[in-house]
């Protein structure tokens, strides 16, 4: 038994696309957030284990963070580590 190929429509295409597109966004979303909370983390131990102080230059030049997003995601890593100091 063979299936029927069917056809789509173009509005019925865009329909699936969009989908897709939403899919990937949320995917995307979740594994940014996860990548900022592990460096969050990782940078924080780093930290503590070499006696330094943040700074922008100190997440890239020391700590060795080299990706294209630094200056967001230095940003991010400040929020999420001011966040926690919050319980004190």
């Amino acid at each position: 038994m063979m299936a029927e190929l069917i056809l789509l429509s173009d509005e019925e295409l865009e329909i699936i696309q969009k989908h897709r597109d939403k899919k990937e966004k949320v995917s995307l979303r979740f594994n940014n957030r996860i990548k900022a909370l592990e460096t969050a983390r990782a940078y924080d131990i780093w930290l503590r284990e070499n006696g330094m102080l943040s700074s922008f230059s100190t997440f890239m030049n020391d700590f060795g963070y080299e990706e294209e997003d630094a200056s967001f995601m230095y940003k991010v890593v400040k929020e999420i580590l001011a966040a926690a100091d919050q319980w004190g």
